[in-house]
């Protein structure tokens, strides 16, 4: 079961949360303010499992004509951002030919996915500043292609306020202990449809 993993309380919460956003979605109502999502991961195995589950739907939401094209990953380092990119990537079409790891060097890797997800790390920019040109250069000309990319940021506490995208889907990581919590933020209607759905999944597993 894909709840393996994942602490009582924070199943509860799930539950809670989850049915709350099923009657939201049934009455046509949209937030007026960001939607959250909290959980709790225990394990390396519960962070890959929680990305698959995020990759699906994301998978869904662009098959269905409503893309989620740019993820904000928050954290410090341990906190599993890359391996949670990697149980997102591995969920899509083509993932199995996804040689995710973290693109502190590069800057920018590219996985042969569908999506094709461009991933950047933001770790070595500038920590005053923000990164000075904005999102990196690969992650631009992703946004600008008519057929899209999803673009996927790590460390994007790095991005000056001016350079983040108004639609998006953060995820914040923080490390406690030996688990992990993460909560979600959706901007924009296809981030708040996604998270919707979302939490239904994780209730019902």
């Amino acid at each position: 079961m894909l709840g393996k993993g994942f602490t009582r309380s924070a199943q509860c919460r799930l539950r809670l949360f989850s049915f709350v956003l099923f009657e939201a979605m049934n009455k046509r109502i949209m937030p007026t303010q960001p939607l959250t999502f909290q959980t709790t991961l225990s394990s390396v195995n519960a962070t890959l499992a929680f990305g698959a589950v995020l990759g699906a739907r994301l998978n869904a939401a662009w098959r269905q004509q409503r893309p989620v094209r740019v993820l904000l990953l928050y954290g410090d380092l341990g906190c599993g951002k890359t391996t949670l990119t990697r149980g997102l990537a591995e969920a899509l079409p083509g993932g199995e030919l996804a040689e995710v790891s973290s693109p502190s060097f590069t800057v920018c890797n590219v996985y042969p996915t569908q999506p094709e997800i461009v991933h950047c790390d933001l770790y070595r920019s500038d920590k005053a500043d923000g990164f000075a040109d904005g999102l990196p250069e690969e992650a631009e000309e992703a946004l600008d292609r008519a057929d899209g990319s999803c673009v996927l940021v790590e460390w994007a506490q790095r991005l000056a306020p001016g350079d983040i995208p108004s639609e998006r889907l953060d995820i914040h990581m923080k490390s406690c202990h030996e688990m992990h919590s993460v909560t979600l933020c959706a901007y924009g209607s296809a981030a708040t449809r996604l998270l919707q759905e979302l939490a239904v999944d994780m209730a019902a597993s």
